[in-house]
């Protein structure tokens, strides 16, 4: 009998005041925060430096087949993709203090470990 692999990943939706929109949602399980300061994933300090943030976060423990939907609005234009979770996501986005990957980088970070649904 295969065990299922569950991954978490922080996902954060754009809650600011502006025409931009970043929407992210997840067929997941979304963590509590008890369970994410049990596991390290928050803490009081790093909420302090995350409370001006126009982003909410929300962790996802995800496995093979979970789908993350982005929504993303500006004067770019429109994406609105759906993507599955694979069998293994490789060093997901957890931490807000990773600036990089976080927001709306994780829109890139799903381009390149997920796939499209079709």
């Amino acid at each position: 009998m295969q065990q299922e692999v569950h991954m978490v990943i922080l996902l954060e939706t754009y809650i600011g005041s502006s025409d931009f929109c970043f929407v992210t949602t997840c067929t997941g399980r979304q963590l509590g925060e008890a369970e994410l300061r049990e596991r390290g994933f928050i803490s009081n300090q790093i909420l302090r430096c995350n409370e001006r943030s126009s982003y909410a976060a929300g962790w996802y423990e995800v496995q093979e087949g979970d789908q993350i939907r982005v929504v993303r609005s500006d004067d770019k234009g429109v994406i609105d993709e759906t993507f599955i979770v694979p069998p293994c996501l490789s060093d997901p986005p957890q931490r807000l203090d990773d600036t990089f990957r976080t927001g709306m980088h994780v829109y890139d970070y799903l381009v390149v470990h997920c796939k499209k649904f079709a």
